[in-house]
């Protein structure tokens, strides 16, 4: 049998315990996987890492500017930047084009995701949501001799965007200034 002191200090350490245990933070558990957009681009699926989006924006004005940049449908104002706005569909070969400002060009660029680290967003037409995806559901496939990293989600295969490199081909390259000029 334990001793009044003895159970005292029990009682003390327990309720002491159970006082903590509502002041510590709980984590949920940890879901090995990537974090992806689901997002159609002239109908068809395709999904984006989100550890390559610094935003996701809707309906966002876009104002055209001249210029021959295949795709380029305007600037727009993102997170007190402007940023250059190009046609995902047109970037990916699947058409589009259409004149900014018609109806079927404001539905095919209803979104605007901002490329993390550059100042190119790309415009596309309908966001189906936000998962994360275990590696289980990610696989390599051969797409014309090249590979293609797939994912699958809902039964539904899509390819993989590759942002860093599809806004590298769209930014232009800044004009080299010399140590004398730059004086």
């Amino acid at each position: 049998m334990m001793s009044n002191e003895r159970l005292q200090a029990r009682l003390h350490s327990l309720r002491s315990e159970f006082d903590q245990s509502f002041a510590r933070v709980r984590q949920p558990p940890e879901v090995p996987g990537s974090d992806f957009l689901l997002i159609r681009v002239a109908g068809e699926p395709y999904a984006l890492r989100l550890a390559e989006v610094a935003a996701l924006e809707a309906d966002r004005a876009i104002t055209p500017v001249p210029g021959d940049a295949p795709g380029l449908l305007g600037v727009a104002g993102l997170r007190g930047t402007l940023v250059a706005v190009f046609d995902l569909a047109q970037l990916l070969g699947l058409g589009g084009g259409s004149a900014l400002g018609s109806a079927s060009s404001s539905a095919a660029s209803r979104w605007l995701v901002l490329v993390r680290g550059t100042l190119v967003a790309v415009a596309f037409g309908e966001f189906e949501g936000q998962r994360r995806l275990t590696v289980d559901a990610l696989a390599t496939a051969l797409d014309g001799g090249q590979s293609q990293e797939m994912a699958r989600s809902g039964g539904v295969s899509r390819p993989i965007i590759q942002l860093g490199a599809l806004a590298a081909r769209c930014e232009p390259p800044l004009p080299s200034v010399s140590a004398e000029e730059s004086r």
